[in-house]
């Protein structure tokens, strides 16, 4: 049997299990809090400001040097540039990285439409992030005029040390895990809810096809105890008549 759920039995669900709700709530809260700030490693990004010049300025050069823009994208990532980075930044700062290691911390970033892009690095350190961009770029350039001689690539503005990290981001990840939890804390409620198999109204017997021979209504606390006290004065108040009844029948036979 098919078995359908309205707005309103949803809300008392809902608050039936507010406790449980706000339980994984505050459980996603707490572990979205100790991933961010004691196990995910926060990481720093440096990046050098570059630009694609050429001796002639007209519109449709302008507009070749902006599709160029893609082509140094795949060159700043090549062997070619990496493996000198790899040699220098051993060489000057003793950092022991690969080929595939510096690729995979090099990223490139193109405004739409324009000869500047940016070449970033994020790593676990500020200071390491800022000098491997700055080698990185400096072999890129030198790779460049050799590769593509007719254009001219020039550094803006070199990388500087960022102490900002930009990953994780806190509180983008405190809300997930609150999203998490609260989401989490419905679908147990729901879930609870759906394997109850006891009888909640009289409509679920109705539809059964069963007669229904009698219905006990709710009593509330303080309207039982009203009641008991009640039948406890009802019940004294017959005492104390039931008592009285020997002595005025002394009184008359006296």
């Amino acid at each position: 049997m098919e078995e359908t759920i309205n707005l309103q039995e949803m809300f008392e669900i809902v608050k039936k299990r507010a406790n449980l709700i706000l339980f994984t709530t505050v459980i996603g809260l707490v572990v979205s809090t100790i991933a961010t700030f004691l196990v995910i490693t926060p990481k720093f990004e440096s990046q050098v400001s570059l630009i694609v010049k050429s001796t002639n300025s007209s519109i449709s050069n302008i507009t070749n040097n902006v599709a160029m823009v893609n082509t140094y994208k795949e060159l700043v990532k090549s062997d070619a540039v990496l493996d000198n980075a790899v040699k220098n930044l051993n060489k000057e700062k003793g950092l022991n990285f690969t080929s595939a290691q510096l690729r995979g911390v090099i990223n490139i970033d193109q405004p739409q439409n324009s000869q500047l892009f940016y070449l970033k690095v994020k790593t676990i350190n500020a200071e390491e992030a800022a000098f491997i961009a700055n080698v990185v770029a400096k072999n890129f350039e030198k790779e460049a005029i050799k590769t593509i001689p007719e254009n001219k690539l020039e550094t803006v503005s070199s990388a500087t040390v960022n102490h900002s990290p930009v990953s994780p981001n806190k509180g983008m990840n405190l809300a997930i895990g609150v999203l998490v939890g609260l989401m989490l804390g419905v679908g147990l409620a729901f879930m609870f809810d759906f394997m109850d198999q006891s009888i909640r109204n009289k409509e679920f017997i109705e539809s059964l096809g069963i007669s229904i021979l009698g219905e006990i209504s709710e009593i509330h606390k303080t309207d039982l105890q009203k009641m008991l006290s009640m039948k406890q004065e009802n019940i004294n108040t017959q005492n104390l008549t039931e008592k009285s009844k020997p002595v005025k029948r002394i009184q008359e036979r006296v």
